[in-house]
């Protein structure tokens, strides 16, 4: 029966020294599936997808341009970011052509860069749920300090200092409990070390394979659209200002001919109007001196 006895308060100090690590061990192993199943594999997954459609979007370089987008569009679609390819498409400028009677889209040209809209928050955080990863480490830590401090309560209770054996057996205990509360903590802090490395790690990658995605979609289209609308500005600038000269030049040379013909118009009309007086005034004078010579003529005859 003592044997018996002593079996069963040895399972129930082992027991009470377990309890600590065992709980720690069991909430880290479960945070460390979760942390597992939804960032690091997710991550692997994401890493694929985004450098599958970086090759699908260089790909597309040599395709027209209106069966460029069409097909961006799809794409985008089906990779589930297709709220930040609308917002890019917005800002891109298309310069059309008439040809056959019809506009086709020559080219489009980028006036802001994708990454500005295709974001590492957006894109790689919100997927991963980083802005809670990022501080499972620090949770498995603070769960393996309160594992220790809980361990070190279960023997503290467990001490009786009523008798030297009761001290001495107590203190043998007692350090047993500490070696298992001090484990678990030993167990989180390891798991928040590899939690750390692998989640630092694998956000790099993602953040790789991501500006690798935004330098592909900046590859197919051109940008400075503004220095070209100043270049044609400043053309423009240019064959009016010539053309303002010529018209110019044109006006002065037509008004010079106009006011030479109206002089000349002027002069000739002049020397007509001179020569219808001159002769006018001779026959009114040849007249007056007839009727003036037949008057003297008559009077003389009477």
């Amino acid at each position: 029966m003592d044997y018996i006895n002593l079996l069963e308060l040895w399972d129930q100090a082992t027991m009470a020294q377990l309890i600590a690590p065992v709980s720690v061990a069991s909430l880290v192993t479960l945070l460390c599936v979760i942390y597992f199943v939804r960032y690091f594999v997710w991550s692997f997954v994401l890493s694929v997808r985004l450098k599958r459609l970086s090759k699908r979007i260089r790909k597309l370089g040599d395709v027209a341009p209106a069966k460029r987008r069409a097909e961006l569009d799809a794409l985008f679609q089906k990779h589930k970011l297709g709220h930040a390819w609308h917002e890019y498409a917005e800002t891109l400028h298309d310069q059309h052509e008439v040809r056959d009677g019809e506009q086709v889209l020559v080219c489009s040209r980028a006036t802001a860069g994708a990454g500005h809209y295709f974001t590492a928050q957006s894109v790689v955080e919100t997927s991963l749920a980083t802005e809670f990863f990022k501080h499972l480490p620090g949770v498995l830590t603070g769960i393996g300090i309160v594992g220790t401090f809980f361990g070190l309560m279960l023997g503290l209770q467990h001490f009786d200092p009523s008798t030297p054996e009761q001290v001495t057996s107590s203190v043998d205990q007692l350090l047993k409990d500490v070696f298992f509360a001090f484990l678990g903590s030993f167990i989180s802090i390891l798991a928040s070390i590899i939690v750390t490395l692998t989640e630092k790690w694998r956000l790099g990658r993602c953040y790789s394979h991501l500006e690798g995605l935004t330098e592909a979609i900046d590859g197919l289209f051109d940008s400075g659209v503004g220095e070209e609308y100043l270049a044609q500005l400043v053309k423009s600038s240019n064959e009016s200002s010539i053309q303002t000269r010529q018209l110019k030049d044109s006006l002065v040379t037509d008004l010079r001919e106009m006011l030479q013909n109206l002089v000349d118009t002027q002069v000739r009309e002049s020397l007509k109007l001179a020569d219808t007086l001159s002769t006018t005034y001779r026959d009114s004078g040849k007249q007056l001196a007839d009727q003036v010579s037949g008057a003297i003529e008559n009077s003389l005859k009477a």
